[in-house]
């Protein structure tokens, strides 16, 4: 059979699987999902979210940002506007090239400041400012163990101005490393245990100096299911937290976290990655987390 053929008969059963029965409920926390279809590009992995809830920077796997502009009501998304996609930069100051330009976890400080990490060349790239070319940083050796679609979907950056990089799924049997910067050099500093399948899609601090990671669960045609996990930090992440686990087929493939506080309250906003794909969704989901 021609491969077209082949690839719309998968689509047509994903989506039979999506669809084909009664939707699964929101649980605790759930505010609200916002279609972005209307926005230009697609594949988005990755979200920072400003304090004020109402400015964003989302970033696909393709090697490019955008900027979001978000209207709200009584903190309800109303509409959300963009730019035009602007390409992230190699060191030379041109556009990543492909093989190159898989790039998944986003980490962005208050002045502007930005790292990238990547899953088809495990590494981290460092930006001035998101637009400008950039700033290389020490790739180890150990980086080449991760295969090209299990790498660094995760870059946090704490309250500290610590970087934490963490790796989809692990390699081998053992729990998920983390590693840390530590102004000259990636360290191997953690590890966070590991739970079955579910994969680490992103990564985040709160203003309170807790980890918590977005995971996800995939089921084929009975779509994702998503969770949020927190970690205090003491001598390393402890008293792991399941706080969110959303039903399969509620969601599309959450890969974007962001934190922020809507008055006092402490806000997840996530994104779905559409895969450039019409049958998968492009949302902005945001729930209420427990504090």
């Amino acid at each position: 059979m021609r491969r077209g053929f082949v690839r719309q008969l998968i689509l047509w059963v994903w989506t039979l699987g999506l669809h084909g029965a009664a939707g699964p409920l929101p649980g605790p926390g759930f505010l609200q999902a916002v279609d972005l279809k209307h926005l230009p590009g697609g594949g988005y992995s990755a979200l920072h979210m400003a304090p004020d809830g109402l400015h964003a920077v989302t970033m696909s796997d393709k090697g490019f940002f955008l900027r979001l502009a978000i209207t709200r009501d009584k903190g309800r998304i109303v509409k959300v506007t963009s730019g035009r996609t602007q390409p992230l930069l190699d060191a030379d100051g041109k556009p990543l090239r492909p093989g190159q330009n898989d790039t998944e976890g986003l980490a962005v400080a208050p002045d502007g400041r930005a790292w990238v990490s990547t899953e088809g060349t495990a590494r981290v790239m460092a930006y001035p400012q998101l637009g400008a070319a950039a700033v290389r940083m020490p790739r180890p050796k150990e980086f080449a163990i991760y295969p090209p679609n299990t790498a660094f979907e995760s870059i946090a950056r704490a309250p500290d101005g610590g970087l934490w990089l963490i790796p989809e799924y692990p390699v081998g049997p053992g729990d998920f490393p983390v590693y840390l910067w530590s102004g000259t050099a990636w360290e191997r500093r953690y590890t966070l245990p590991r739970d079955g399948d579910w994969r680490i899609s992103d990564a985040a601090f709160d203003d309170k100096g807790r980890l918590y990671i977005l995971e996800r669960f995939f089921a084929g045609p009975a779509g994702f299911a998503s969770r949020i996990r927190r970690f205090d930090i003491a001598d390393g992440p402890v008293n792991d937290t399941i706080l969110l686990t959303t039903p399969l087929g509620l969601h599309d493939n959450l890969e974007g976290l962001s934190l922020w506080r809507q008055d006092a309250a402490l806000i997840a906003s996530m994104i779905s990655d559409d895969n450039f794909l019409k049958v998968f969704r492009e949302e902005l989901v945001e729930y209420r987390l427990p504090d």
